[in-house]
């Protein structure tokens, strides 16, 4: 008889221990599941946000470096458009000296290459490849750039090109005065865009 309540004592506090640990899971799983979901939740949101961001810091620095070469090539095309209404352009066109001048014009705008050529072209400044055959030897020289992961080159030169339509006073075509510079390996034009882009950035942080 002794043994028969032992054993039933036995098996009610096992019972009791049974229906105390299926109570705890019973309450406590919903909110172990709850945690893993806002974990799970919370790194999904962490890491769409940081890529969001990561694009559109991206897409904001393509489009600040667009509207800087932008403004260089409207500068760019201001000083060509200057230069060719200017009276010593006009007064040296129909002279021998016009290269000369041309070429000391050239280093005082710092551009790479200017020409005055019968070729009609319409006026404007934009982003042009001229290709090797294009440009003098040291030109050719400037615009090499090294292919990264491969033994070849780069030789064609992107170029900040101006064009300017000249004409006399009756509307005759005379030529198109063409001026510019070199993007490749132009560390004053990449610093110059570089500072910007930075330079902006740090205000918009402020």
């Amino acid at each position: 008889m002794r043994l028969m309540v032992k054993w039933a004592q036995k098996w009610r506090r096992r019972f009791q221990t049974m229906v105390r640990y299926r109570l705890m899971f019973l309450t406590s799983a919903p909110i172990f599941l709850t945690l893993i979901a806002l974990i799970g939740i919370t790194i999904y949101w962490s890491i769409q946000y940081t890529w969001q961001n990561a694009l559109h810091d991206v897409s904001e620095r393509l489009e600040q470096a667009k509207n800087t070469l932008v403004q260089e090539q409207t500068m760019q095309q201001q000083q060509l458009d200057a230069l060719a209404n200017s009276y010593q352009f006009r007064d040296k066109l129909q002279s021998q000296e016009l290269d000369s001048w041309l070429k000391s014009e050239k280093l005082s705008h710092h551009w790479d290459f200017i020409s005055f050529k019968d070729k009609p072209r319409d006026s404007g400044a934009s982003l042009e490849v001229l290709l090797a055959s294009e440009l003098s030897e040291k030109l050719k020289q400037k615009a090499i750039v090294p292919i990264k992961g491969e033994d070849g080159i780069e030789s064609r030169a992107l170029s900040l090109v101006s064009h300017v339509r000249v004409e006399d006073q009756n509307g005759k075509f005379l030529g198109t005065l063409t001026a510019g510079r070199l993007i490749n390996n132009n560390d004053q034009l990449v610093d110059s865009i570089r500072d910007r882009i930075y330079r902006r950035s740090r205000k918009c942080r402020r």
